[in-house]
This record gives structure tokens, C-alpha cells and sequence, in this order.
């Protein structure tokens, strides 16, 4: 995993699949996800027009939380958004055993 330590991009794609970032800024930047890799952010900032762009199996994760939210099971998705937006203290989510 590559690390990246109080760096400033700008203007550029970044994409976050299998780095670290820690106390860095994105100033305009194109930051994609798609989850294909582990990826770590720690203390980050969004400056300017950076956007986040969401693809693969992020994006897939994204749409389906939408859909449950709209159509099955809006307080989950309720109480999964509140533990996000809580202290952070360990995964909102904890992996399941390949066994389970």
C-alpha cells in the first residue's frame, strides 16, 4: 500500500483503492473509489471542485443502500448513516468470516 503524508494534489485523478492517505488536500482534483482494494484516509481535505466519484463494487454498494433506503429499509440505512457520522471508535461494519 502506497503512502501518502501531508500532500497537496491539485488538479489531478486520484484514485484512493489501495493507498494511504493521511493529512492530505485535494484542490480540484477527480477522486474515484471503487473499492477494490483495502484503502485508508485519515485526516483529509476537499478544496475547490474536488468530487468524489464512486465506482465498481462502491459504486454497486452506493446504489443498493440508495434503494433500500427508497423502497425497503429506510432505518437501517438510517442507523447505519448515524454510526458513520459518530466517533470514530473501529468499523461501522465488521467483516464477516468467510466461514459464516
Amino acid at each position: 500500500m502506497t503512502e501518502f503524508i501531508g500532500r497537496t494534489f491539485v488538479g489531478e485523478k486520484i484514485v484512493l483503492d489501495g493507498h494511504k492517505f493521511s493529512d492530505c488536500t485535494f484542490r480540484d482534483c477527480m477522486i474515484h473509489f471503487g473499492a477494490t482494494a483495502p484503502t485508508d484516509v485519515g485526516t483529509i481535505h476537499f478544496e475547490g471542485n474536488t468530487i468524489l466519484v464512486f465506482t465498481r463494487t462502491a459504486m454497486e454498494t452506493v446504489k443498493m443502500l440508495h434503494q433500500m433506503y427508497h423502497f425497503a429499509q429506510r432505518q437501517f440505512v438510517e442507523e447505519l448513516i448515524a454510526k458513520i457520522r459518530a466517533e470514530p471508535r473501529g468499523p461501522v461494519i465488521r467483516p464477516l468470516d468467510e466461514e459464516e
